[in-house]
C-alpha cells in the first residue's frame, strides 16, 4: 500500500490548484504549514526524568549480576541495593533495555523470564 498524503503534502498540491490573485487562500495555506513546521519543531527527542534515572541504573545491575547465574527479576530486587524498593513493572523495562544493548540474555523457561550476565 503506497504511504498516506500528508498534511503537508495535500496543502503543497492544493496550492498549485489555487489563482494567483486569491492571496487570502495562499496566506492560510502558507499559514498552515508553517504552524506544521512549528508543530515537528517543537518535537524534542531527549530522554525524560524516568528513562535518564532507569539508564543510571543499568550499570549497578550488570555489576551486582554474576556470571552465568539465572536471575528472575524479583531475584534482582531482593540482591541488588539500588534497586530496593522497586516493583518488576519498573525493572523489567531497565533489563529491556539491557538485553537490546547485549548486556544480559533473556531465556523463558515454563513462561518465566531468566536474565543473565553475558
Amino acid at each position: 500500500m503506497a504511504n498516506k498524503p500528508t498534511k503537508r503534502d495535500r496543502y503543497a498540491e492544493l496550492r498549485g490548484f489555487i489563482p494567483t490573485d486569491r492571496t487570502d487562500l495562499l496566506e492560510f495555506i502558507d499559514n498552515e504549514v508553517e504552524l506544521l513546521n512549528k508543530k515537528n519543531a517543537s518535537h524534542s527527542n531527549k530522554p525524560t526524568a524516568r528513562q535518564q534515572e532507569n539508564a543510571q541504573l543499568i550499570d549497578p545491575i550488570y555489576d551486582g549480576m554474576v556470571a552465568n547465574k539465572k536471575y528472575t527479576v524479583s531475584d534482582l530486587i531482593a540482591e541488588i541495593p539500588a534497586l530496593a524498593g522497586m516493583n518488576t513493572q519498573r525493572v523489567t523495562p531497565i533489563l529491556t533495555k539491557m538485553v537490546n544493548n547485549v548486556l544480559v540474555a533473556r531465556e523463558m523457561v515454563k513462561g518465566k523470564a531468566y536474565y543473565t550476565k553475558i
